[in-house]
């Protein structure tokens, strides 16, 4: 299966985020899984687009981990002994005003699909969650150094 385009990861955030957001108005906690996969794909059309993996030595001085192949990494977090990245350390090295909001959506969606659900509290928090990110998002802040 062949890797999406930037304007077909950005289809998916606005899928989800649309699925989400109607989930979330009766409150259903599967919103935060929806929500979340809209924040991951925008940080997949960010990572295809940021000017940064083009240069591999502003790349490696942002963090000297960083490869040009991480721009297509697809998976949350690395495997333990594994010398690759995952987009839940790409987003905390490259795209910092957004990295709370990503983490604490990417662990909503983990409460759902794998816990006993969104810890109380969780589905009156996600709005502000989801915009937060969201907002940062339309301002631009998804490129390193914005």
């Amino acid at each position: 299966m062949a890797d999406l385009s930037v304007a077909e990861h950005r289809t998916r955030a606005s899928e989800h985020e649309k699925l989400g957001l109607t989930l979330l108005d009766v409150k259903q906690e599967w919103a935060a899984v929806s929500l979340f996969y809209s924040a991951y794909h925008h940080a997949k059309a960010a990572l295809l687009e940021d000017p940064i993996f083009d240069d591999l030595s502003a790349l490696q001085a942002a963090n000297r981990r960083l490869t040009l192949d991480d721009r297509t990494v697809s998976m949350h977090k690395a495997r333990k002994g594994s010398p690759h990245i995952g987009l839940n350390d790409l987003v905390l090295i490259l795209y910092r005003p957004v990295a709370a909001s990503y983490h604490k959506l990417h662990q909503m969606s983990v409460d759902v699909r794998y816990q006993h659900g969104l810890r109380p509290g969780a589905i009156e928090d996600l709005p502000r969650v989801h915009s937060d990110f969201s907002t940062a998002v339309q301002q631009g802040v998804l490129r390193y150094g914005a």
